[in-house]
């Protein structure tokens, strides 16, 4: 599954086309707008979000609620239309000075209206395909906050299935942290923030459980799934590091420590005894939880004064953000970065056992999954 996209932040409409779709995925607008609203919603949102409807509608590739094979396009709807920025200064940390000099612009209207992270609301419809799709096999997709500002979590670096937090305690908690007194501390720090003008980042652990091993491939740099995911996740405004499994526990300890020894089962199938690479060893899954972290930095777009240039003037002036900033989007990127891993992991599926439509797809991997079980 290939998606494009198109619209401003401000303008009328955003639009997301999603090509080579199985056919008989479930898919709703009640479920994308469900998602839509997790990726707006938490006390660190601006003001804006408020007014966002964060309501689509599903034009084409849906038909009696399942995808027909088709090319899926949905639109999102723009409730709020004013800018209220000044479009000759360039602001530190966006896109703005870049995007002006490549095109040869006048002005940054553009370029901020396009490069704004506004865009990623188009890509949670490709990922409630991607999660329904990867649903069918048993396989679930979700992600977590695990630090914002000062506060952190404690993490279990062996990354086993009784470690990981369940969905029910992050869905709990408005920062989606499965830490009660630390999302307490968060909201805290969060208030703190905005009272200062200031911005805070953090860092986010994405899960998926389920998986066959043998997704992905170690033939060429571009068939690892690492590689990919790291793409994917790395797309995302505000992400700038990305971590598989326990890399930085690993990388400070001698490769004895690291390693995931392989054993069997009581079934007789290979599992291994802890989970440091995070479900990946050659570019492959290798059937246990993958696990994938990332940094986000702090929103560029603060209520302080920073010093910037007037396009217009070419002088230096001193400048700050309007009323609608964002305080911190840490756990709102966690939610497009679901989507883009589920994607992924989607993609992995149909590259290896077929595209056309799920049945078939189902089909191959029951076959997969038998021939695997005979391998004692």
């Amino acid at each position: 599954m290939q998606y494009l996209t198109a619209g401003e932040s401000h303008g009328e409409k955003l639009v997301i086309v999603i090509d080579d779709v199985p056919c008989g995925i479930a898919l709703s607008e009640k479920e994308i707008n469900f998602e839509l609203k997790r990726r707006s919603s938490g006390p660190g949102r601006s003001i804006r979000q408020d007014s966002e409807s964060n309501t689509c509608k599903i034009v084409s590739g849906v038909n009696d609620g399942k995808t027909t094979g088709n090319p899926v396009c949905v639109e999102i709807p723009n409730s709020n239309d004013n800018p209220e920025s000044n479009n000759n200064i360039v602001r530190p940390g966006h896109a703005d000075l870049n995007g002006v000099i490549k095109y040869n612009l006048d002005d940054c209207e553009n370029v901020a209206e396009r490069a704004s992270a506004r865009e990623t609301a188009a890509r949670i419809v490709a990922g409630v395909i991607a999660k329904n799709m990867l649903a069918e096999f048993e396989v679930e997709v979700y992600g977590f906050v695990t630090s914002i500002g000062a506060v952190k979590i404690k993490l279990d670096e062996t990354n086993m299935p009784g470690t990981l937090p369940d969905m029910s305690s992050i869905a709990m908690s408005e920062v989606m942290c499965p830490d009660a007194k630390a999302s307490e501390k968060i909201i805290k720090q969060i208030d703190r923030a905005r009272e200062a003008g200031e911005s805070l980042g953090g860092s986010i652990r994405l899960v998926a459980v389920g998986l066959v091993p043998g997704l992905g491939g170690y033939s060429q740099g571009y068939s690892r799934l690492d590689s990919k995911i790291a793409a994917a996740v790395a797309s995302v405004p505000s992400v700038k590091e990305i971590e598989f499994g326990s890399a930085a526990y690993v990388s400070e300890n001698v490769g004895s420590v690291g390693l995931d020894n392989i054993v069997k089962d009581a079934s007789g199938g290979f599992v291994r005894e802890t989970n440091f690479a995070g479900g990946l060893e050659g570019g492959m899954t290798n059937g246990m939880p993958l696990v994938v972290s990332a940094k986000v930095r702090p929103c560029p777009t603060i209520k302080k004064h920073v010093k910037t240039i007037d396009l217009e003037t070419m002088d230096g002036v001193s400048a700050a953000s309007d009323k609608r900033s964002d305080v911190c989007v840490v756990p709102n990127v966690a939610v497009v970065c679901e989507s883009e891993l589920a994607l992924c992991l989607a993609n992995e599926f149909m590259d290896k056992f077929g595209r056309d439509s799920l049945s078939d797809i189902k089909f191959a991997v029951d076959a997969y999954k038998h021939r695997i079980k005979e391998m004692k």
